[in-house]
C-alpha cells in the first residue's frame, strides 16, 4: 500500500494478512456461477477442488474463544 506521496507504509506481511478476504469472494463467485449457469462440470471439474482448498485454509486459521462465543 502506498501513501498519498507515493512512499511504502506497509510492510510485505501485512498486506498478504490483509488480503485474505479473497477466499470468501472466490469461492462466493464459483456458487453464483454454478447457480446461474447450472454448469455442474465445472463444479466437478474445477469448482470443487478449489471449494474444499478454500475451506481447508479457512479450517486451519478458526480459533475457539468463549470469552467471545464465537470462531
Amino acid at each position: 500500500m502506498v501513501t498519498m506521496n507515493g512512499e511504502e507504509c506497509h510492510n510485505e506481511w501485512e498486506i498478504t494478512f490483509e488480503e485474505i478476504h479473497r477466499n470468501g469472494a472466490i469461492a462466493y463467485a464459483i456458487y453464483n456461477y454454478v447457480k446461474h449457469t447450472n454448469d455442474i462440470p465445472f463444479l466437478k471439474e474445477y469448482g470443487r477442488e478449489v471449494l474444499i482448498a478454500i475451506a481447508r485454509f479457512w479450517s486451519q486459521r478458526v480459533n475457539w474463544s468463549e470469552q467471545k462465543i464465537s470462531l
